[in-house]
């Protein structure tokens, strides 16, 4: 950066503090390969939570506005904090288990060192942390292991300084508060003590059960016992206490609020269409048979079948269920169950029925596993006597008609392939979705049959499917390496899959909110299409009843939970002759968040409800009782103010500008200031907002090193301002505590009131005062005490004025819980302001004398353009000449990326270390590999080896290619030990002696 010393100096002690704490800025504090790029709804949660000691949030966003970044962001202001105290976070993340790897990832994303997260993946991890004294660090955990009482036992007492809680919906207190769920029970011991922070997050919070809502909100308000969470259900189901909530436990936006506020298409639009497929003469056979047996079995049973975990009633639930999702499901079913009737076994345990119970609940809350190992477990478990021989041969029959079906061709999968093809062909990625696992199995090698590259996701802990290959899935999905991704409902709960933008449901779910979590997976922040999502149904009797009568009546829905979108279609396609073919509208609606609603009018039986239904002709009784539960929950939703009402985004907009110093969108004002950094850095301008928050980062690596690492402090003189530019160090404190900490500029003339410069406006100033030079005043003045007087009392009142907002929520809403007799400590200390004295004092004056070009910058600029030599080098100067152009090269891209590089290569094991700016901790370890041309080959010496071998968590292989071409490109390998298939080769070296070289090809064809 060709910028002085001093001008350096003063850019870098500001730009390190916004980066630390502001809202806007924060997102660019640690960023790799994909830093986060905030959205002004983001950007004003962190602003809130910012201004409280200790956040406690319920982060109800819909599906795919990013809520975990937003945890993410809020921790890392928790980082600050208590850094600024001298010691570290201790953090513990509560996930469903197919998340935990993700949640791993993002960590990662976010610039949270490898070896400072934990994974507690089963009972030896909890045993070993305990043993080790919990230290610090974030622990992902899947709260189903967590929740088993000797190890709520081993995590309750930890000191955590926060706990978040990842699709929190499924953590509640069921039919009664004296038997909450064991999730539920583990999360209230851990949210007690009142000085922690608390996230919960999950788009569906409300799921039509007041009491069940009001136990959750009850987990943010530290000192309520369990007899105080009973008792909330009963004082605080109005409106006055909803609303309270609103801003301060709850924060919940939508898709169409976040494309207003950011005034483009964010989110793409979404097309949502069932798929009606004509069925074969073999599969209206099949489904004549199955539908006469299932008539006959309960006239014959009787009534009594129907009530809570009677076997047979379940039995029959399940066979028309998985008969609906596939004939391969059907058939292993059926199977199952003449194999459990051939050993005839003695009847079934309590305990198996309770699971199958579960596994055929509305939903699938309790379960992290797919259905089936218990669906066998149980089937194979049948009482003895139950089948008639004449039932025995038609399940028989239906055995062999769907093996039939089967080798023909089933029509859904038929229709699914052409439909596939349709998509892939315009370049587009799909995902399917299935409830069952069955079903992915049986669709899988089908679509691969057809030339698609396919991968598939599943419950499985083993095989082609298995949970444990999810992140590389999605890694091969977003290259483009995979044109379908096959999945069950285990996938569909927070994973990531935007890289697609069809989406198939193999199979219809009877759940409005699995429903919304599939298309969650694609509709999402990243999404870069317009969205389309199909729901295949059969023409079959019961598949059209299912549309006719379950989905046209429950689905109808224009407003449920504030919101007007199409839910399973808005329009019906049918798929004939190989073509898909536009009908016209069949249904629309939707209430996400009303399963509450729907198992509460389905009964204790749940999807059992429905089954009886669809099996009886019975479906309308049925639809008419959802509808009128879930009416009655919009109505109350809508009359107590249960959500936060949208607000106007140009309210949101003025917030942005008063309190942030946002004047014009982020992405414009992000981007701007990026280009005008990148010109100082020589740098290209960015050329997307990814691009844009790793050149705001990678500005602070640059102003490092042209400071030489000093921080600013006293009297400068610029051209780039007039009057005097104070800068405080201003911060909001906790009792002794600092919670937050901004730089704030005060522009002081004589005879005008003092203008405050905040966040982006004071990073434009820092900028013009680097483009136009600064240097350190000889004989500056410092500020009068009436100049700083009126600005020390400028900067309070701003800060108040955003203070003010956040206090007074939550004081009121600690005054309603008060008056209705429950003791909250929301506010454990009332945060005060401390605008501090400036730290800084820019004043007018000419402008300092060019920089002269050091011979090590002349030298880099060389390194840049490298001449152009083909050939790989021959003699040994030649080698070292392209060594030190290739270590030139690394250092500069060291610096764009945000980190300060050290060439080391005269007296470590390897070439360059690079620091983090702020803290000047070690990042990465860097061995440098240079060709001319566009060779892979990769060899270590022996050394080089072992020290790698020893620090594979930070060691980095940078492989840099076609320097002799004039377009030099670097790759960058982690932990190249566990990447690259290195093998061991004696070697003689200059004649003299032989070593043991570790050599790897790597293939660089897509580069030359």
């Amino acid at each position: 950066m060709r910028v002085s010393a001093d001008a350096a100096s003063v850019a870098y002690t500001v730009l390190r503090t916004l980066l630390r704490w502001h809202p806007v800025y924060i997102y660019a504090l640690r960023v790799g390969s994909r830093p986060y790029v905030p959205l002004l709804h983001q950007v004003l949660l962190l602003h809130d939570a910012a201004l409280r000691p200790a956040p406690r949030l319920l982060i109800g966003d819909e599906v795919g506005l990013g809520k975990t970044a937003e945890a993410i962001m809020v921790l890392r202001l928790l980082e600050s904090r208590l850094r600024l105290e001298g010691r570290e976070p201790r953090i513990l993340i509560l996930v469903p288990r197919i998340l935990v790897d993700q949640w791993v990832g993002e960590l990662t994303r976010a610039g949270v060192e490898p070896e400072r997260i934990h994974v507690v993946a089963g009972g030896g991890d909890v045993a070993a942390y305990q043993a080790q004294g919990w230290p610090p660090g974030y622990y992902v955990a899947s709260i189903h292991l967590l929740r088993r009482r000797d190890h709520t036992e081993a995590v309750a007492p930890v000191p955590w300084d926060a706990v978040v809680v990842d699709e929190a919906h499924n953590v509640g207190v069921g039919p009664s508060f004296r038997s909450p769920n064991r999730s539920y029970i583990l999360v209230h011991r851990l949210t007690r003590e009142p000085g922690r922070v608390v996230l919960l997050l999950s788009a569906t919070p409300h799921r039509g059960v007041a009491r069940d809502y009001l136990a959750r909100l009850m987990l943010l308000v530290p000192s309520v016992d369990m007899r105080g969470v009973e008792q909330a259900s009963t004082v605080l189901d109005d409106r006055e206490f909803y609303s309270s909530t609103h801003g301060t436990l709850v924060y919940r936006r939508t898709k169409e609020l976040v494309n207003a506020l950011e005034g483009s298409e964010v989110f793409k639009p979404a097309h949502m269409l069932a798929l009606l497929v004509p069925a074969s003469p073999e599969e209206r056979q099949f489904e004549q048979i199955l539908t006469g047996l299932l008539k006959r079995k309960i006239e014959e049973w009787g009534e009594d079948i129907w009530s809570q975990g009677n076997p047979k009633g379940l039995l029959l639930a399940l066979i028309r269920k998985r008969a609906g999702s596939s004939v391969y499901a059907a058939r292993r079913t059926l199977e199952a169950i003449l194999r459990g009737l051939a050993v005839r076994a003695r009847g079934v345990e309590p305990e198996r029925l309770r699971r199958l119970g579960e596994v055929l609940a509305a939903s699938f809350d309790e379960l992290e596993d797919e259905p089936e190992a218990l669906i066998e477990e149980a089937l194979e478990a049948l009482p003895p006597g139950i089948f008639t021989e004449r039932d025995i041969e038609e399940l028989r029959t239906l055995v062999s008609v769907a093996a039939s079906i089967e080798a023909k061709g089933e029509s859904k999968l038929e229709a699914l392939t052409a439909l596939i093809d349709a998509w892939v062909s315009k370049g587009r990625r799909v995902v399917v979705f299935s409830e069952y696992r069955d079903t992915v199995e049986y669709i899988v090698p089908r679509l691969r049959e057809k030339g698609l590259r396919v991968e598939c996701v599943s419950g499985a802990s083993t095989g082609d499917c298995s949970r444990e290959r999810i992140e590389a899935v999605k890694r091969r999905l977003e290259v483009g390496d995979v044109d379908v991704v096959v999945a069950t409902d285990v996938a569909s709960e927070g994973l990531n899959l935007q890289a697609a933008s069809v989406l198939v449901n193999y199979d219809a779910p009877w759940s409005p909110v699995k429903l919304e979590q599939r298309i969650g997976r694609v509709w999402r922040l990243g999404q870069r299409h317009e969205v389309y999502i199909y729901t295949l149904f059969r023409d079959t009797p019961a598949d059209l009843a299912l549309v006719e009568k379950l989905y046209t009546k429950i689905l109808a829905i224009q407003k449920a939970m504030g919101t007007a979108r199409p839910m399973i279609g808005s329009r019906a396609e049918v798929y004939a002759e190989g073509r898909i073919l536009s009908v016209d509208r069949l249904y629309r609606g939707g209430a996400p968040g009303a399963s509450g609603a729907v198992a509460e009018a389905l009964g204790a039986n749940g999807e059992v409800a429905i089954a009886r239904a669809l099996i009886e002709g019975r479906l309308d009784e049925v639809a008419e009782a959802i509808l009128e539960k879930i009416n009655r929950l919009r109505h109350e939703l809508e009359s107590k103010n249960v959500y936060p009402r949208t607000l106007h985004p140009e309210l949101l907009r003025r917030r942005a500008r008063e309190q942030l110093g946002v004047h014009d969108s982020l992405e414009k004002l992000l981007t701007e200031q990026a280009r005008r950094l990148r010109r100082l850095t020589r740098g290209e301008p960015p050329r997307s907002m990814w691009d844009a928050v790793l050149a705001i980062r990678s500005a602070l690596a640059h102003l490092h090193e042209a400071s030489q690492g000093r921080t600013a402090s006293g009297t400068y003189q610029s051209p780039a301002v007039e009057g005097k530019l104070a800068i405080f160090q201003a911060r909001i404190r906790a009792g002794e505590k600092i919670i937050y900490e901004e730089p704030i500029g005060v522009c002081i003339k004589p005879g005008s009131r003092p203008q405050l410069l905040t966040g982006p406006a004071l990073l434009d100033k820092l900028i013009e005062l680097l483009e136009k030079g600064a240097a350190r005043a000889r004989q500056a003045k410092s500020l009068g005490i009436r100049e700083k007087i009126h600005a020390r009392t400028a900067v309070r009142r701003h800060l108040e004025d955003r203070l003010r907002p956040v206090a007074t929520g939550l004081q009121r809403l600690e005054e309603i819980l008060r008056q209705r007799g429950i003791r909250a400590e929301l506010l454990t200390e009332e945060p005060t302001v401390d605008p501090g004295d400036p730290i800084l004092v820019i004043e007018p004056g000419p402008a300092p004398p060019p920089i002269q070009q050091q011979p090590e910058e002349a030298a880099r600029e060389a390194a840049e353009t490298p001449e152009t030599v083909v050939e790989e080098p021959e003699t040994l100067e030649d080698r070292l000449r392209i060594e030190r152009i290739a270590l030139q090269l690394v250092m500069r891209y060291e610096l764009d990326q945000g980190r300060l590089p050290r060439d080391v290569h005269e007296e470590k094991s390897y070439d360059i270390e690079s620091r983090d700016p702020e803290t000047n901790e070690v990042l990465r370890y860097i061995e440098v590999k240079a060709h001319t041309g566009y060779s892979g080959h990769i060899e270590l010496t022996e050394r080089e080896y072992i020290f790698a071998r020893q620090h594979r968590d930070k060691y980095w292989l940078y492989l840099v290619v076609g320097l002799g071409t004039g377009r030099p490109k670097i790759i960058t390998i982690h932990d190249p030990i566990g990447k690259l298939d290195l093998k061991p080769v004696r070697k003689r070296i200059m004649e003299l002696r032989e070593e043991t070289r570790y050599v790897a090809e790597v293939d660089l064809s897509s580069l030359s």
